[in-house]
C-alpha cells in the first residue's frame, strides 16, 4: 500500500510539473514577446492570485471544476497554481532576450 501511494504521489507531481513547464513557458513567452497590455494583464492576474489564501483557493477551484474527472483534479489544480510563477520567470527571460537584440 505504501508503494502504491508513493507511485500516485510521484505521478501527480510529475504530471503537474510537466503541464506547468509547458503552459508557463508558452504564456510567459507570449507575454514577454508582445509586452505592453498582455504582460501587464498577466502580471496583475498573477498578483491577484498570489494574494489569495492557498487552501481556500484550492477548495474553490476543485468545487468549480466540474468538467474535470475526480482523479485528474489534483493534476490540474497543481498545474494551474504553479503556472503563474513560471510564466512570470519566462516573461522576464523573454524580455531580456527580446530587448537585447
Amino acid at each position: 500500500r505504501l508503494f502504491l501511494g508513493g507511485r500516485i504521489s510521484i505521478m501527480v507531481g510529475l504530471i503537474a510539473a510537466l503541464f506547468t513547464v509547458i503552459l508557463g513557458c508558452v504564456i510567459g513567452g507570449i507575454a514577454g514577446y508582445y509586452g505592453g497590455i498582455v504582460d501587464n494583464l498577466l502580471m496583475r492576474f498573477a498578483e491577484i492570485v498570489y494574494s489569495l489564501p492557498f487552501t481556500p483557493m484550492i477548495v474553490a477551484l476543485s468545487s468549480v471544476m466540474l468538467w474535470v474527472p475526480q482523479d485528474q483534479k489534483m493534476y490540474t489544480i497543481s498545474a494551474l497554481i504553479g503556472l503563474l510563477s513560471l510564466a512570470r520567470s519566462c516573461t522576464s527571460g523573454s524580455w531580456t532576450v527580446f530587448n537585447a537584440s
